[in-house]
């Protein structure tokens, strides 16, 4: 009896199905032993790309991963902070424990560096809307901004959502912490965009 014929595959072929095979698993980024998902998917069903990635540090201290989610990769941080189209903030916190006051004292020195007082001024009812929202944050925590043309900024932390705040300019705001000419972190700063 004629034994059934076996087929085998080239070494090339093979090669580049391990590839692909790689490729497909190493998607989700890991930074600081935190895993960043390459893309999320906001309740209207639009789906964001993960620019880039980072740690916040301050002095020695690691405080939270930061990831930018964008619908398309960009480097160029005036155009990201300027661009009227869905994007995402998530800060995966690192540190214990981090209280409200510290929280809004952070924001409010990121927010005095990286804006001129009189855009400030404007947007102060917004800005005081989004300290209301601060409640403390410990390890493990996951605090997501999400700016939707027409809708405004959504603030949640791990999924439930706080406050949705008309407008785009105070996540514009708060975009220039991380992007404008004074971060707190360059580091962090390269990371989000991808550098």
């Amino acid at each position: 009896m004629a034994r059934p014929a076996t087929r085998r595959l080239s070494p090339l072929l093979l090669l580049l199905m391990l590839l692909a095979g790689a490729w497909g698993a190493a998607r989700a980024m890991e930074v600081a032993g935190v895993e960043v998902p390459d893309a999320v998917t906001l309740a209207d069903g639009v789906t964001l790309r993960l620019n880039g990635a980072g740690v916040r540090r301050k002095l020695f201290v690691k405080v939270y991963v930061g990831a930018l989610y964008l619908p398309r990769p960009r480097s160029d941080p005036a155009a990201i902070v300027a661009a009227d189209e869905p994007q995402r903030v998530e800060m995966r916190i690192l540190y214990r424990k981090i209280g409200v006051r510290k929280l809004r004292e952070s924001w409010e020195e990121g927010l005095r560096r990286n804006h001129p007082p009189e855009r400030l001024a404007g947007l102060r009812p917004a800005i005081e809307r989004y300290y209301a929202t601060l409640r403390p944050v410990r390890r493990g925590d996951v605090v997501t901004l999400t700016y939707r043309p027409g809708v405004g900024t959504e603030v949640a932390v791990n999924g439930e959502v706080a406050d949705v705040i008309p407008g785009r300019g105070l996540f514009a705001a708060l975009l220039g912490v991380w992007l404008g000419p004074k971060p707190p972190d360059e580091g962090l700063k390269r990371a989000m965009l991808g550098k």
